[in-house]
């Protein structure tokens, strides 16, 4: 919980910029989720509830596709420079990670299919590889590397903790879920109560509140990388630093 727990505390320490890391996508995108949800997809799935899952799941996942890159590298390289006791804004936050998003949606893209080549061939060789693989994101935004090195990098980096950073960053995932579940729950239901629970304000509310939440695994993440680059004594800092 160790790990967890200081997520947390440098969550809610830089509350503000991560907030808005995550609105710079996630309200745009809240936006047209609650649009097509209230507007459209009801008349496509003309009542039936698991098309209109379907529908609003897939919307979901394809704009979390796309922006994710520039939120979550923002993420990892705001909590670098606050973990380096470094002073960053906003500004430099978002100029840092439009740019690394390319770079690290192209990492993510080719190391997933190699997981799920792994994954199709046997299950097993699929979850060993997404175990070694779980830095490459965080290693690629912040050491500027390739996706190839990125991988080689992460593979060394897990070593002998994998299984340890898998379990807690699922929990941190678990805690997460809860934490924006019952947020949403102290919202809708007073709402609810007066016949605002519907409400397309109050939805976009919920989806922005709950990716904002959902970005502490994504600090999990992060801090594993912190440990493990330290003690290979090999983080280039430098290289996030040039571009302030």
């Amino acid at each position: 919980m160790n790990k967890i727990t200081e997520a947390f505390e440098l969550f809610k320490s830089n509350i503000k910029l991560f907030s808005a890391i995550v609105l710079t996508v996630w309200l745009p995108g809240a936006l047209i989720c609650s649009y097509f949800d209230f507007y459209v997809f009801p008349e496509w799935a003309n009542g039936n509830e698991m098309s209109f899952v379907k529908y609003s799941n897939r919307l979901s996942s394809t704009i979390e596709f796309i922006v994710r890159p520039i939120y979550v590298g923002g993420l990892f390289y705001g909590a670098f420079q606050l973990q380096e006791g470094l002073t960053v804004n906003y500004q430099q936050v978002i100029t840092y990670a439009i740019r690394k998003s390319f770079k690290m949606f192209w990492a993510s893209l080719t190391t997933a299919l190699i997981i799920a080549g792994g994954t199709l061939l046997f299950i097993i060789p699929g979850v060993i590889l997404a175990l070694r693989f779980t830095l490459v994101e965080a290693i690629v935004v912040l050491e500027g590397t390739s996706a190839s090195q990125a991988r080689q990098r992460s593979t060394q980096l897990t070593k002998g903790r994998r299984w340890r950073i898998a379990g807690v960053t699922l929990l941190s995932c678990f805690i997460a879920s809860l934490t924006a579940l019952v947020v949403s729950a102290a919202i809708y239901i007073p709402l609810g109560l007066v016949g605002l629970g519907e409400n397309f304000i109050v939805h976009v509310v919920i989806t922005v509140l709950a990716n904002i939440i959902s970005s502490i695994p994504y600090l999990v993440i992060f801090l594993f990388y912190w440990e493990g680059a330290d003690q290979t004594q090999k983080t280039p800092a430098i290289k996030v630093r040039r571009y302030l």
